[in-house]
C-alpha cells in the first residue's frame, strides 16, 4: 500500500497537470518570440525601413532614460538586492531539503524501526539525486535553449512551409519540456517525497 502511495505521488510530480503544461508552453513561446522578435519583424511586418526605424526610436528613449543621475544609483541598488536574494534563496532551499530529509528520516525511522540508524539512505539519496540533476539540467538549459532557437529560425529564414511550422513548434515544445523538467527536479528536491 505505502509503495502504491509512492509511485501515485511519484507519477503526480512527473506527469505535469494541464495547468503546468500550457504555463510551460506560454513561457516557451514567450521567450522565443523575444528572443527573436527583431528577426519575426523583418520577416513578418516591416522589413528593412520599419525595424531599423523602431529601434533607432527604442535606443533613443533608453539613452534619455539612463542618462538620468538616478537611474545609477537605482541599477546598483536593484543589483545588489537581486545578488542578495539570490543567495538567500541559495541558502533557504539547502536548508529547507535539508529540514524536509531530516523530518522524512525522522518520521521514517522514529516510529518503524527503534534501533535504525540515524538517516534513511534512500530518502537522501533520492534528495542528492534530484539536486545533481536540477544542477545539471540548470548547466545545460542555455545550450537546450540555441537548439531550440535554431529549429525556431527555420521559419524566419526560409519560405514558409509546414515543415518550418513544425521546426518551430517543436522548438517551443522542447523548450516547454526542458523547462518543465527543471520545474519537476526542483520540485523533487524540495518538496517531502515518500518512497
Amino acid at each position: 500500500m505505502n509503495q502504491e502511495n509512492g509511485l501515485k505521488t511519484f507519477l503526480q510530480i512527473v506527469i505535469p497537470t494541464p495547468v503546468q503544461a500550457c504555463g510551460a508552453f506560454i513561457i516557451s513561446l514567450l521567450s522565443m518570440i523575444l528572443l527573436q522578435r527583431q528577426a519575426l519583424l523583418s520577416h513578418f511586418g516591416g522589413g528593412e525601413i520599419l525595424v531599423p526605424a523602431a529601434t533607432r526610436q527604442f535606443n533613443l528613449q533608453v539613452a534619455h532614460i539612463l542618462g538620468l543621475s538616478l537611474v545609477g544609483q537605482v541599477a546598483i541598488i536593484i543589483f545588489w538586492s537581486v545578488v542578495g536574494l539570490a543567495a538567500y534563496l541559495v541558502v533557504w532551499l539547502l536548508n529547507n531539503a535539508l529540514i524536509n530529509a531530516r523530518n522524512e528520516v525522522i518520521i521514517d525511522t522514529t516510529y518503524t524501526n527503534q534501533k535504525g540508524s540515524r538517516f534513511h539512505p534512500i530518502a537522501l539519496s533520492l534528495k542528492l539525486l534530484s539536486f545533481v540533476a536540477m544542477a545539471a539540467s540548470t548547466a545545460v538549459l542555455p545550450y537546450g535553449l540555441n537548439a531550440w532557437l535554431r529549429l525556431w529560425q527555420q521559419l524566419l529564414t526560409t519560405s514558409f512551409s509546414l515543415t518550418a511550422l513544425g521546426l518551430a513548434i517543436a522548438g517551443v515544445v522542447g523548450f516547454a519540456v526542458e523547462l518543465y523538467i527543471s520545474y519537476m527536479l526542483f520540485q523533487v528536491m524540495v518538496d517531502r517525497f515518500r518512497s
